[in-house]
C-alpha cells in the first residue's frame, strides 16, 4: 500500500486534477494443473483505484486516500479487490 500511496502521490503532483483512477494489475495464475508454470499466457486482472488528493493527510504516515479507496475497491468471488490492504 506505501508504494501506491508514494506512486499516486507523485502522479497527483505532475497532474492538473487532484483526483484520479489509477489500473492496478492483479495476479492470479490458480495451480488448476501440475504444469500451469509451464504455461504463458495473461493472468491478470485489474482494480481501479479512486485516489482524492484533495485533502492533504495530517502527516506523511498517516493513510492517504490510496488506502480508503483501496478498502471499497469492488471484489468480486475470483477477486477479492484490495481487500488484503484493510488491516
Amino acid at each position: 500500500m506505501a508504494l501506491a500511496t508514494a506512486y499516486a502521490e507523485v502522479i497527483g503532483g505532475w497532474s492538473a486534477p487532484s483526483r484520479f483512477l489509477l489500473n492496478v494489475p492483479l495476479f492470479d495464475r490458480e495451480p488448476l494443473h501440475p504444469d500451469i508454470g509451464g504455461l504463458v499466457g495473461d493472468f491478470t486482472s485489474s482494480v481501479l483505484l479512486d485516489v482524492d488528493l484533495r485533502e492533504p493527510r495530517a502527516s506523511p504516515s498517516a493513510p492517504g486516500g490510496c488506502r480508503r479507496s483501496c478498502t471499497s475497491a469492488p471484489s468480486t468471488p475470483r477477486s477479492p479487490g484490495c481487500t488484503c490492504c484493510a488491516s
